[in-house]
């Protein structure tokens, strides 16, 4: 009977347990205007699935500094998805000492991540440091609206791996795609990319795809642009595709620039 009743007892704090574990995971919710202190601390932050955050969700007046290095491991870059978004009654304007990271591990990797868009108010994220690993980040403007332009800056911006997860694997060289920056201006707002004091790199499994309506203006400004061997530079649309960098460097052997339509 007394070992019974020990049994008893630990079926029913593995059950505890259980359900302590439950309540961890439940608590995990969006990083948005209300929880956005988290970024305040020179922490790591995980936003996806089993993260710190389930997503980020950010939009007009927040007021918060972003001090911490967040990484993006799943999650649409959309405006129900991982968005920074330039909507409601003000503006979004973020900036600190922080860095970000998208490294989704979703199968696709195009369309995850993060998307900062001005949504009738203008949205603009400023940063020490943006890698994109794996995934997509997308800078757009409103599409409808003069007000609601869109910029990322950061000192260094890199987009994409010098090797593949294959040439990894494999030892072999390989020219997956793995890792987007897109630059989409569909109105007089517009939309950015840099600083004059921005180093922007796009490595091989990397593309920078500028995209702009006619008469309208997607802009890249840089200390220095450099498209590495095997890195894409895309130029989309019918409108204004703008590159204003004091150091352009092309590899020998890289994608280079491609013409394209919208």
């Amino acid at each position: 009977a007394i070992f019974k009743r020990a049994y008893v007892k630990g079926l029913a704090s593995a059950v505890l347990l259980t359900a302590g574990l439950a309540a961890a995971q439940a608590q995990a919710a969006d990083l948005n205007n209300t929880s956005g202190s988290a970024l305040e601390a020179e922490e790591a932050i995980t936003i996806g699935s089993g993260g710190d955050f389930d997503k980020i969700q950010i939009s007009g007046g927040f007021t918060n500094d972003w001090n911490a290095d967040v990484t993006i491991t799943s999650g649409a870059a959309s405006s129900a998805g991982n968005a920074i978004l330039g909507s409601g009654s003000d503006n979004v304007a973020i900036t600190g000492t922080g860095s970000l990271t998208i490294a989704v591990t979703e199968t696709t990797p195009s369309g995850n991540g993060l998307l900062i868009v001005g949504d009738g108010k203008s949205a603009s994220l400023t940063l020490d440091k943006v890698d994109v690993q794996r995934g997509e980040l997308q800078v757009a403007d409103s599409g409808s609206n003069s007000s609601g332009a869109a910029s990322l800056v950061a000192g260094t911006i890199t987009i994409g791996k010098t090797t593949t997860s294959e040439d990894e694997a494999t030892g072999r060289a390989t020219a997956a795609r793995e890792a987007y920056l897109t630059v989409k201006t569909d109105s007089d707002a517009g939309s950015t990319l840099g600083n004059d004091q921005s180093t922007i790199t796009v490595n091989k499994t990397g593309q920078l795809t500028l995209t702009a309506a006619a008469s309208k203006t997607a802009t890249v400004n840089a200390d220095s642009l450099t498209i590495g061997e095997g890195g894409l530079l895309l130029i989309n649309g019918e409108g204004t595709n703008k590159i204003a960098a004091v150091d352009l460097n092309i590899e020998a052997d890289a994608f280079g620039v491609v013409a394209g339509s919208a």
